[in-house]
């Protein structure tokens, strides 16, 4: 008689197969509330996040109180008639971590929670403490750099407690940028978070091997007002361009219609100077092979303009009131006084030694790949949402 196998060990086989070519995806939970007065967006950046998490292999749910472009975005609804910030977060954390439970319940739990901004971070802490998940923070600012100071008003305070709840609770604490790092040292005594950008942007091919003839070339990158030091790039071109008729100039300016940037510059006696002039979306157009990118920012608002110029392949001098913190001097860039003189100094000195111009843009290309794409900062949270060790936490909502 001809032997078969029997079904039971056909079904346990087969059985095994299944689990062995379908491995269960992460799961990972975001939360971002937009609350009035905010400066920064948290659902802006969680979800192009959330997105990109998405293509990475892991099933991403965004909890927010208001509707989003992802598709698995959650909206929360809240009650809390009261405007004040404080008053409104804790209501929304309240039905947050309510739905998230269902969530959990109905599609699988949770590895991974993710709070944008200390406004839901009771609901990040209460989804961990219920769901065995990790807990993480991203802080895009502080209570400090809102506000200027740490106690005063009622609010300020009770932001700032939620802040130091979620430095001392979260398994995790990430910084937008290095400053943002640093405040939270000082405020909170925490040396240990890890900076993840907020503002990454997506490669394109340059230039990087064409070194310039010429590297007479200057850009203005960054907001075109008093903060963004849209002055000082005015008078740096005066000075250069007295000094050598060589000089080519452009300007970008965020946010700002060309058209607006076009009368400003003629206002002020100074259009026939600039060669290009784009806005918005389109800084990237001015930077050609061999420019030299100034950032002449009063604050170190955004580290955009910086990564702009480095997107392109192109150095950058910025003012020390500015980003310059994402400058490695001597490596990918140069850092100045907010002077004008200066800022003239430093572009007549690299114009002339058209390889450094080359090397400078290259080495900054270079760190803009490793940290500050799309790509960098989802391989980062990945391994984060992963491999991220639960810390035992007793948490109080």
């Amino acid at each position: 008689m001809k032997k078969t196998s029997s079904p039971s060990r056909r079904e346990s086989a087969a059985s095994t197969r299944v689990e062995e070519a379908a491995p269960a995806r992460p799961r990972i939970a975001l939360f971002a509330f937009e609350l009035f007065g905010e400066p920064r967006s948290p659902l802006a950046f969680a979800t192009l996040l959330a997105a990109a998490l998405e293509r990475s292999g892991l099933v991403v749910h965004l909890f927010s109180n208001k509707p989003a472009s992802y598709p698995r975005t959650h909206v929360i609804a809240s009650s809390e008639p009261s405007s004040a910030p404080v008053a409104q977060a804790r209501a929304l954390c309240a039905a947050a971590a309510e739905h998230v439970g269902h969530v959990a319940q109905q599609d699988g739990p949770f590895v991974a929670c993710h709070a944008f901004q200390w406004s839901s971070v009771p609901a990040v802490l209460s989804a961990a403490r219920h769901g065995g998940a990790r807990s993480l923070v991203t802080f895009l600012d502080t209570v400090f750099s809102r506000h200027g100071q740490v106690n005063g008003e009622p609010d300020v305070a009770q932001v700032r407690r939620l802040e130091q709840v979620a430095v001392e609770r979260c398994d995790e604490v990430l910084a937008s940028s290095e400053p943002i790092r640093q405040e939270l040292a000082w405020l909170y005594s925490l040396e240990s978070a890890r900076v993840v950008a907020a503002e990454p942007m997506e490669p394109f091919p340059t230039g990087d091997d064409i070194i310039p003839a010429s590297a007479h070339r200057l850009a203005f990158l960054g907001s075109w007002d008093a903060a963004g030091g849209s002055d000082l790039f005015l008078e740096t071109l005066r000075i250069l361009a007295a000094d050598n008729p060589a000089w080519r100039f452009a300007v970008s300016g965020d946010s700002v219609p060309r058209a607006r940037l076009e009368a400003d510059l003629r206002r002020r006696g100074q259009s026939e100077l600039i060669e290009r002039i784009e806005s918005g979306p389109n800084a990237a157009a001015i930077l050609v092979p061999g420019t030299i990118a100034l950032v002449p920012s009063r604050q170190a608002l955004s580290l955009a303009p910086v990564l702009t110029a480095w997107r392109s392949g192109c150095p950058a001098i910025v003012s020390r009131t500015g980003p310059y913190h994402a400058i490695d001097e001597d490596v990918n860039g140069f850092c100045t006084l907010p002077s004008a003189t200066a800022m003239a100094e430093v572009a007549r000195k690299i114009a002339l030694n058209p390889e450094l111009v080359h090397a400078r843009g290259a080495a900054g290309r270079r760190k803009f790949e490793k940290q500050f794409t799309w790509s960098s900062v989802v391989h980062t949270m990945n391994g984060l949402y992963r491999e991220l060790p639960r810390a035992e936490t007793n948490v109080h909502d």
